[in-house]
Formats: structure tokens, sequence, C-alpha cells
């Protein structure tokens, strides 16, 4: 598999000894997001599913919900363009602009049920099992990764980018162009999660985000209010769980709150 890399020359120093060497960067190309012909917005992303990024971005923005069917999506690689066929109106846009410049979208989202429990030994290896299907973070070192999971920890959509944002709407994307969103329990990120990560695992209807970074103030104050399990889990042995924890169950029994 070809994998969007660039190779570059640089001087590496270790301790006193100094060499150089060649190593290998992830690569980000601009994609423009269009409906109707009019460009909505451009994402910085990492080539490769790009029509499934754009799917992400429509259902995790809000424009879509997971019980839609899924848009009709068509990437133009020589424009670097990906047509979405959605009714989008000036309303489900958003005003405010995030600081990448990508449209940030309404600050919102509709409460999740309180359904979808997760075993708590199932949630001790998603990030771990998160890094092991990483392919070009190793590589590289400059990627960020998230991955889409059933209640029985079988991971259903996986993907990497250069952004965080990308990454997520990527695996999610992924899963609802295939139909398997509606399976997935839980969500796990490579990186920190912030509030409109919070709003996005939201709107993409997922119950539990496990990240490897601990989470923002904003962040753990929407999943609190929208129903969300948060989960700092850097490895297996320590679980941080800051909102919702009687989502999740051990032996069967959920566990108390705090």
């Amino acid at each position: 598999m070809q994998y969007p890399l660039k190779p570059l020359c640089i001087v590496h120093v270790r301790g006193s000894r100094i060499s150089q060497e060649t190593v290998q960067f992830a690569d980000e190309r601009a994609l423009s997001l269009c409906v109707g012909g009019q460009v909505l917005t451009v994402l910085m992303a990492t080539p490769g599913l790009e029509r499934e990024l754009a799917a992400g971005y429509a259902l995790t923005m809000g424009w879509s919900r997971p019980s839609d069917s899924p848009p009709r999506v068509n990437f133009h690689p020589g424009q670097g363009q990906v047509e979405l066929d959605l009714d989008v109106s000036p309303a489900q846009l958003g005003v405010v602009r995030a600081a990448g410049g990508g449209l940030l979208g309404p600050t919102e989202a509709d409460p999740l049920a309180a359904a979808g429990e997760i075993e708590l030994a199932v949630l001790r290896n998603l990030t771990s099992e998160l890094g092991k299907a990483q392919v070009i973070y190793p590589l590289t070192r400059g990627t960020h990764a998230a991955a889409l999971f059933n209640a029985q920890g079988k991971m259903l959509a996986h993907a990497e980018d250069v952004g965080r944002h990308n990454g997520l709407d990527k695996a999610v994307g992924l899963a609802w162009l295939k139909g398997t969103l509606s399976k997935a329990a839980a969500l796990a990120l490579s990186g920190r999660c912030s509030l409109e990560m919070v709003l996005k695992s939201v709107r993409a209807g997922v119950g539990v985000v496990a990240s490897v970074s601990a989470p923002t103030v904003p962040a753990v104050e929407a999943a609190e209010r929208l129903g969300l399990t948060l989960v700092n889990c850097s490895g297996p042995e320590e679980l941080k769980i800051y909102t919702h924890p009687r989502r999740i169950t051990a032996d069967g029994q959920a566990l108390p709150p705090p």
C-alpha cells in the first residue's frame, strides 16, 4: 500500500554525534468540501479517504444525522474537491471559524440516550488496539488516529491524519458509508479530546470516547451535559473516567458514580 509520505534530508543531533539522515514526513494537502458547486470549507488533510472525510465531516458538523442515509460523495482529485449531495441551510453551517480556518459549526448537540453499555475489560484495550493499527505514525511521528469499536471491542473503522479532527471524521465517515456506524459503542483517540471532538462524537451517536491524552475542561463539561462517557486511557492499567461512568460495566454491573 502506498502511504502519503514525503522524504526529507535533515541534520540529526544525538548527544555529541551529528549526522545527516533521511526521514519520512506525513503529507497534507488542501481539500475543498463543496455542496451545490459552492465551497463550504477547506480542510488541510492527509491524502487518502477523502470521500470518507467529507461524509464524516458533514455528519459530525450536524449537517446530517447518523440515522440519515449517507449522501452521494464524489471526489475530484484534479481539483482537490469533494462534492457532497446535501441540502444544507445557512443556519446549520455555523459562523465561528476555528484557528485552522475551518468552520467550528454549532456549539451544541442533541444529548445522547443513556443506553450503550461497554465492559471495563473491553474499554481497557481500546487505545492500545488503536496504537497497533497505526501505520503512518510509526514511520513519521506526525499523525493522529481515531478508531470506532463495537461493544465487544471489534474495530469497525480506523483512520490516520495530520489533524485530530480529520482522523475522527475519516473514521466516522468510513463507518457511516460502510453501514456500521450504528454498531459503534466507543471511539478511541490518539490525542487530546477537545470540546469540538466531544461535539463531533455526540453528533455521530457514539456514547464512549477514550483518549490517550487528558481532555480540556470545556470538553468534560460538554460531555457531562450531553451524556457522553469521557475516559482518559493512557494504558490498560489506569483509566480516568470523567463523566457518566454508569455506561461502563464491570462483570455486568454498572460502575458507581463518583
